[in-house]
């Protein structure tokens, strides 16, 4: 049966050193749910603490709305999958797999079905005599993962899973990874500095900076609609641009510091920054929502450089002040630009994020949720 685990005021510091100063989270039953950060963040500390590894300075952790702050991690029927996959090298991948049963009290025939089954939902049978020497890093850790799951534990945790292998093979394994999970409907609760990898296979996520989190939401609402200016800058590639806010003959629009050019803003996004009363923001955009125009039109800026990534083509250019500045097309219809050319920038304002720049929240998310929640339900 799934497990809802709630987190409430989670407090943490070693000697002097405060690592998460005051969190709250729910995770929902069944949920694939992912914390994401850079290292240093505090996710593995806090993973380790649902665990029952790391004491909690103070707060409560709750299953199922029962408080298991004293229970010792052997208690806590979880499954735990590692970096290193820490799989047994003297047994062979049903030895493996065997060992978390053999002290649950079952029949040698219920110990061989629960390990036949769960050998097929990773797709690990055909290895089943083989010991780790003669597998492949993908493959042990396939192993390690059925071995946390088949003593159906009511939570499964998984700490930078796969951190230790290519990227070929990441990519193939987090769709294992999340096969399993919707084949078993257990909740997990991932760890992972992997931005691709978070999005690829979370329900949720919650991105995490110095111990706080920064943002809780679906991978799309969290790409499209980030908190912020942190999220926008750690999720994907970001352009920042510090702007003022100006109204003149009713007219609000975002005048960039570092030249003359102005972005008129439509009605919606005007309101929203008038009510949020803020004056010096930062906008946000994405490399695909630039889009080249005439070099005497929009904002100007000078070509660095380009680089042909097969699917896409990014270019780096540099403004007027002497930031500098991405801008991504599609291959098939990029434009031929060289080094020192000047051309002119126009800004998809459907997609732009904004930033207060004193306190870094988002200034139009109510206004983006609530634009996402209308065109869903179109």
């Amino acid at each position: 049966m799934a497990t809802s685990i709630e987190l409430s005021h989670i407090r943490k510091s070693y000697g002097d050193t405060l690592v998460i100063p005051d969190l709250d989270l729910q995770v929902k039953e069944g949920e694939f749910f992912t914390l994401l950060g850079p290292s240093g963040c505090g996710k593995t500390t806090l993973l380790r603490m649902i665990a029952g590894f790391n004491q909690i300075t103070s707060g409560t952790i709750a299953f199922d709305g029962t408080v298991i702050n004293d229970l010792v991690p052997a208690k806590r029927n979880i499954g735990m999958v590692f970096q290193n996959y820490a799989v047994f090298p003297n047994m062979t991948v049903r030895g493996n797999i065997l060992f978390g049963l053999k002290n649950r009290g079952l029949s040698k025939e219920e110990m061989r079905q629960k390990t036949d089954r769960v050998m097929d939902v990773v797709q690990i049978r055909q290895w089943e005599n083989r010991y780790p020497k003669d597998l492949s890093g993908g493959q042990q850790q396939r192993v390690a993962l059925a071995r946390a799951i088949v003593i159906q534990p009511r939570l499964l945790l998984m700490d930078e899973p796969l951190s230790n292998l290519d990227a070929k093979l990441r990519v193939e394994m987090r769709n294992v990874v999340r096969h399993v999970q919707q084949a078993v409907g257990i909740t997990t609760v991932y760890v992972t500095h992997d931005q691709e990898e978070a999005m690829a296979v979370s329900d949720r996520l919650a991105v995490m900076h110095a111990g706080v989190i920064e943002q809780v939401d679906t991978p799309r609402q969290v790409y499209l609609h980030p908190a912020t200016k942190f999220v926008a800058g750690f999720i994907g590639r970001t352009n920042f641009f510090q702007a003022t806010v100006t109204k003149e003959s009713g007219v609000v629009s975002l005048a960039f510091d570092h030249d003359l050019s102005r972005l008129e803003l439509r009605p919606e996004l005007s309101q929203a920054l008038l009510h949020q009363k803020v004056q010096h923001v930062i906008m946000a955009a994405r490399p695909n929502e630039i889009s080249f125009v005439k070099a005497d039109h929009g904002t100007a800026a000078e070509v660095v450089g380009s680089t042909f990534l097969g699917e896409s083509v990014h270019y780096q250019l540099v403004l007027t002040s002497g930031e500098h500045i991405e801008v991504s097309k599609n291959s098939v219809n990029a434009p031929q630009l060289v080094p020192g050319e000047q051309v002119g920038l126009s800004f998809n304002m459907d997609d732009i994020n904004i930033f207060d720049t004193e306190s870094g929240r988002n200034v139009l998310i109510n206004d983006a949720a609530k634009r996402e929640m209308e065109a869903s339900q179109v």
